[in-house]
């Protein structure tokens, strides 16, 4: 039995703006972060535009912590929370 092709993923962020902010998927959960540049290596690798996110962490007591850089294909990237929901 012949297998079905796979319907290329639906982008939600047509044209994302670097220094704005975005929620993100990432390990199977979606966060919130500030998108910091196009990582050009794996855009170039893979063919899709891809990007970098900066998401501030917190430790246990609630303190700021590091700066986490997260690296996010464009149809993983959504502008409003609501989007983020299945």
């Amino acid at each position: 039995m012949a297998r079905r092709k796979k319907e290329p993923p639906k982008i939600w962020v047509k044209r994302p703006k670097i220094g704005e902010k975005y929620w993100f998927y990432f390990a199977g959960s979606w966060e919130y972060g500030t998108l910091i540049k196009e990582s050009e290596s794996l855009t170039k690798h893979y063919g899709e535009p891809w990007y970098t996110v900066e998401k501030m962490t917190r430790n246990a007591r609630g303190e700021e912590g590091r700066n986490m850089k997260y690296p996010v294909a464009i149809w993983n990237l959504r502008k409003q929370e609501k989007e983020t929901k299945k």
